[in-house]
């Protein structure tokens, strides 16, 4: 990884919770999102902008599984 770089790791529930019209949230959820956030973003942030997403996607409903979504992001100043 690079300077600049972003990695996501997250579980199986971020990218197969269904829509009410049964459309996954999937990778290009994740990577809508990714694209939507601006560079110099904090991790954090683009925590809540998944978990956002994913909440609109499936309408508010109760998860069925459980989240986890880590965001790591390498900074210039990193050795």
């Amino acid at each position: 990884m690079e300077a600049g770089d972003t990695f996501v790791l997250f579980t199986d529930c971020l990218i197969e919770t269904k829509s009410a019209d049964g459309k996954e949230f999937g990778i290009d959820g994740i990577s809508q999102v990714m694209c939507d956030a601006p560079a110099s973003e904090p991790a954090s942030d683009i925590v809540k902008r998944i978990v956002a997403a994913h909440t609109a996607h499936r309408g508010g409903a109760p998860l069925s599984d459980d989240l986890t979504v880590v965001v790591v992001t390498v900074h210039s100043d990193v050795p």
